[in-house]
């Protein structure tokens, strides 16, 4: 599966300047964000998300119908996010829940809080829960080697609590 997203990831890149939305700007790149059903891929492009129809063909994976993602789902929303933007929501979370979250639960909570926070749905969360997993634990990694949060006691806590 890894060739698969990297042939995805580099196919979005190489055809990025045929794209061309009102806000897209091919000199920033492209990642390759999800996979959203009926086989689209949300795209970032700097701080923008589009929405592009997945074409293949006998060498290479292109890119079509791409539209701003911008009245996409709250959960399609979040895979956008920029590693920074996550690490605010695992410390919102965590602050609103004085500081303290079962380790076991802790990545799944910072997920469902905040899908929830943008109006999504469960079936929305259901539909791009590794991908947003992935991101929220990446956060909470960032978080523990900055010092930032710890494990005690079977918890993560933050520090530096208000």
């Amino acid at each position: 599966m890894v060739p698969r997203q990297i042939t995805l990831a580099a196919a979005a890149l190489l055809v990025a300047a045929p794209l061309c939305a009102q806000t897209f700007d091919p000199s920033l790149g492209v990642e390759a964000v999800a996979v959203l059903e009926g086989g689209r891929l949300l795209v970032a492009n700097a701080e923008a998300s589009f929405d592009c129809a997945l074409v293949v063909k006998t060498d290479a994976v292109l890119l079509s119908d791409c539209r701003p993602a911008s009245g996409s789902d709250g959960a399609e929303e979040l895979t956008a996010l920029s590693d920074g933007q996550w690490q605010e929501m695992v410390r919102e979370t965590l602050v609103a829940a004085d500081c303290k979250l079962s380790a076991a639960a802790a990545v799944t909570d910072i997920v469902t809080q905040a899908a929830e926070d943008r109006g999504a749905t469960p079936e929305e969360i259901e539909s791009l829960r590794t991908t947003l997993e992935e991101k929220a634990d990446a956060a909470v990694d960032r978080m523990m080697k900055d010092g930032k949060l710890s494990v005690m006691d079977g918890q993560l806590v933050l520090y530096d609590c208000p």
